[in-house]
């Protein structure tokens, strides 16, 4: 197996639910494991995403300051389309980086 298909599994071991990631492992052929991995983890990803906008729409809607949060959204966008061509674990750390920001902006709030 080749080391990006291990990094890819790596990432998708953390990212995504356990049922889709035995489902995953059981394929037998490479070049659709790869691309399944792939459409699992930025489709993960990007529900998160959308589940963190809906958070900050909420907030502001009761007049909260939702500024830097609104901000490091569009980073974020921004950042899971850069780690979609990559793969690597480097920018992967980097999304999750900031979501973890998000989350905590948002909370601050």
């Amino acid at each position: 197996m080749p080391a990006d298909v291990k990094i890819l599994f790596k990432i998708a071991k953390q990212t995504i639910d356990k049922e889709r990631y035995k489902s995953i492992k059981k394929i037998k052929e490479e070049k659709e494991i790869i691309s399944v991995l792939k459409y699992s983890i930025i489709t993960k990803l990007e529900r998160e995403l959308h589940s963190l906008e809906k958070k900050v729409k909420n907030k502001e809607r009761i007049a909260k300051d939702v500024f830097f949060a609104k901000t490091k959204l569009i980073m974020l966008r921004n950042k899971i389309k850069n780690f979609s061509v990559s793969f690597s674990e480097e920018e992967y750390n980097k999304v999750m980086g900031l979501f973890l920001d998000i989350k905590k902006e948002i909370q601050d709030v």
